[in-house]
């Protein structure tokens, strides 16, 4: 089987599952990582669309001023 055919599987119908069990695993890294980006009041934030929108979703509890297009 080749890797798109594998991609395919881990990605397709299961996609939901298996986003909200790493999303679980990884709070405590989400939180770190707003903690060493100083996401505080205020800070400037661009989501770039990339992932499930967890870390943008947590992001926005610190109110940064959000960032995007023009």
């Amino acid at each position: 089987m080749g890797s798109v055919q594998i991609q395919g599987q881990l990605w397709g119908s299961r996609a939901r599952d298996w986003a909200a069990c790493v999303e679980r695993m990884c709070l405590p890294l989400f939180g770190a990582t707003l903690d060493t980006a100083c996401v505080t009041p205020g800070a400037r934030l661009l989501d770039a669309g990339y992932g499930t929108g967890i870390l943008a979703l947590l992001a926005r509890f610190r109110k940064p001023t959000l960032g995007g297009g023009r």
